[in-house]
């Protein structure tokens, strides 16, 4: 039985709209994208989260058949989630030092924060991922002829087509699944230089979620020091509140391999 999630006490920042229109633009555009770098990182690193669970109680003992489905879920956010780290990054070190830090030199705890990225940044080979294995990369790049064929006798179980009960025009290609996810881990073996599925996309998991760690720890630092530079005469509004804090296993995150029976559910609706 799980013991019952204590609150988490939040602190509530509100910032009076002539104190933003008080800003240098520069300062205010950068406080608002480093907002959304920071909120765009933690709910993709949530879901790779959520995702690299689901794998792995559905990798043993007995594997089920949609692993292989949440293996590419697992690739697909992490590179999504690269993706946005390494556009993020170039965005905030080509900020403009004096307006943004209101100095010509960036404070040396930001500075320390930008080192510690950085070095995982070259460490998860942020830039090989996000250039060969996001929506940049070819997928029938660097295919040696019979890679697929030998891919299928290693790791294909022979059965071949599901179909959705509501419709026979809605199939589950358990086929296309596995060979979507050897087009991605091909490339993430080769990045990462590991032998097997499983030590690669362990791997790719782990330095991800360490280099998003380092990335929202720097993006905050700078949200920080931006609020600080607000003048004393504008002082911000802080309220601290209680709020409940789910764990994150209360909630499971689905890989739908075909769309709803019910094409309602597809609609987005005011």
């Amino acid at each position: 039985m799980k013991k019952p999630l204590k609150p988490l006490m939040i602190n509530i920042y509100k910032l009076p709209k002539n104190v933003l229109q008080e800003m240098p633009p520069e300062r205010l555009s950068a406080l608002l994208l480093l907002g959304a770098f920071f909120n765009e990182a933690v709910w993709l690193r949530r879901l790779l989260i959520q995702s690299t669970l689901a794998a792995r109680r559905s990798a043993g003992p007995e594997p089920t058949l949609n692993l292989p489905a949440l293996y590419s879920l697992v690739i697909f956010l992490g590179t999504i989630l690269v993706g946005k780290i390494h556009e993020g990054k170039n965005k905030i070190v080509n900020f403009d030092i004096k307006m943004v830090y209101g100095k010509d030199k960036i404070p040396e705890d930001i500075t320390s924060k930008k080192r510690e990225f950085c070095k995982l940044y070259k460490s998860a080979k942020c830039e090989d991922i996000r250039n060969n294995l996001s929506f940049h990369y070819n997928y029938n790049k660097n295919q040696k002829n019979g890679a697929i064929e030998e891919h299928m006798e290693k790791f294909y179980n022979g059965d071949v087509i599901y179909l959705a009960k509501s419709s026979q025009d809605q199939t589950i290609e358990n086929t296309f699944i596995c060979l979507s996810q050897f087009l991605l881990l091909d490339k993430l073996h080769e990045i990462t230089n590991k032998n097997t599925q499983e030590e690669s996309i362990k791997l790719f998991y782990e330095d991800t979620l360490n280099l998003s760690t380092a990335y929202c720890q720097w993006c905050y630092g700078i949200i920080r020091h931006i609020l600080s530079l607000i003048p004393d005469g504008n002082t911000t509004q802080l309220e601290e509140m209680s709020i409940d804090s789910p764990a994150i296993d209360d909630f499971e995150l689905y890989f739908f391999t075909h769309p709803p029976a019910n094409s309602s559910l597809s609609r987005v609706t005011p």
